[in-house]
């Protein structure tokens, strides 16, 4: 892929768990906490 589809795909995947967090910020007492500290990328 180039730089550009990466890019793409990251944007994505940021949007993607942007939005689970989101869902998850209702909830008032969840028995999980999910915390992403970051991403690794390997070629």
């Amino acid at each position: 892929t180039t730089s550009v589809q990466f890019y793409d795909h990251l944007i994505y995947v940021y949007a993607f768990f942007n939005g689970v967090d989101l869902i998850f910020q209702q909830l008032s007492q969840p028995r999980v906490k999910l915390h992403i500290s970051g991403i690794v990328v390997s070629a």
